[in-house]
């Protein structure tokens, strides 16, 4: 019981801190940082841009995790898959969110 609690509190304390965070990357990412390679580089190379972009890609892998491995408690029933679904999203999960931040960490070289 308290483990689920906990991971209750995790997410909605993640849920409440990426609120925020997704707002300012919104008004803060420029309009057109698909259109020239130079403008990518230069709103990651801000070290307050590449940090919340980094905070807000941690945030988004443990919403994401804790979530679906709710969806996993609840609708899969046979213990072997569910884990082997859990250990396959957490990979996956690492595995997304650590080459987000390796290329944001080429692009600042």
């Amino acid at each position: 019981m308290i483990k689920s609690v906990n991971k209750w509190i995790i997410y909605r304390i993640s849920s409440l801190i990426l609120t925020p965070i997704v707002f300012w990357l919104v008004v803060n990412m420029p309009k057109n940082i698909f259109v020239n390679q130079n403008i990518v580089e230069n709103f990651i190379n801000d070290n307050l841009n590449f940090s919340v972009l980094v905070i807000a890609y941690l945030l988004i892998s443990v919403n994401i995790k804790i979530g679906v491995n709710e969806v996993f408690e609840d609708y899969i029933h046979n213990e072997f898959y569910k884990n082997v679904a859990k250990w396959m999203i957490s990979a996956l999960i690492i595995v997304i969110s650590s080459l987000a931040i390796i290329s944001m960490l080429i692009i600042r070289i």
